[in-house]
């Protein structure tokens, strides 16, 4: 997996934070509209703002997604080449087909793709207190990224369901939330990417030097007592 496919997942995280940092501005504003007058064109002009940049939102989350999950699946399909070789011992999510279908299964949606990303994260590398320490916020993206999911569903709910001014407001802050969530959640993302990267590019350094500085095995003594002795010339007469 070269970098080029992790620098494009990148670039569509970062655009799904700046998608996320306008619809953020658009909820305030109407927020505050809403906070003067609950009628009028102002409010139909901050909610069509707030409606327009919506739908950009989503397709900007659908592009980044899709790309996301590609990179993960060949992030998989590298890390399988770095494992060690004691490592032999295969649990069932441990496949191709898991590292893809696990974020389509409801409910196994949860927690299998953290699963898979940790054992990525784990590819290759000893069992260290420091490696124990960096997984931390590998989960701390997972929790933000579940989270951003559960609290956008949540303001959806209460978006369509609210009439009044007050009901409306009380959606948008959700709504807000949801937006510091989401960019914090795909900031977290990028970091993934980029250093799962980097120590699978490590890793694949380690064991090309590994492979070029490994001492040359001589034949032990059953090899040379197996061997025929050399025969002598013999003699002209």
């Amino acid at each position: 997996m070269g970098k080029g496919l992790g620098a494009v997942v990148c670039v569509a995280l970062a655009a799904n934070v700046s998608s996320a940092a306008a619809h953020l501005a658009a909820q305030m504003h109407l927020y505050a509209v809403l906070g003067r007058t609950p009628h009028g064109e102002p409010v139909l002009r901050a909610e069509m703002w707030v409606d327009n940049l919506s739908g950009i939102q989503v397709a900007a989350f659908v592009g980044a997604a899709l790309l996301f999950v590609g990179w993960f699946v060949q992030a998989w399909e590298q890390t399988e080449l770095l494992r060690e070789p004691l490592q032999s011992g295969r649990r069932w999510w441990q496949s191709r087909t898991w590292a893809l279908a696990g974020w389509f299964i409801p409910f196994v949606n949860l927690g299998l793709p953290l699963l898979i990303a940790l054992d990525m994260w784990e590819s290759g590398r000893s069992r260290t207190t420091a490696r124990r320490r960096s997984r931390l916020w590998v989960i701390a993206w997972w929790l933000a990224f579940v989270t951003w999911t559960f609290a956008g569903r949540s303001a959806q709910s209460l978006y369509r369901r609210a009439e009044q001014a007050g009901a409306v407001r009380e959606a948008l802050r959700t709504g807000i939330l949801t937006d510091i969530l989401g960019m914090l959640a795909a900031a977290a993302a990028i970091a993934f990417v980029w250093q799962l990267n980097a120590r699978m590019a490590a890793g694949r350094r380690l064991r090309y030097l590994d492979a070029i500085e490994r001492p040359h095995i001589e034949p032990g003594p059953a090899a040379i007592h197996t061997q025929r002795p050399p025969t002598r010339p013999t003699p002209v007469k």
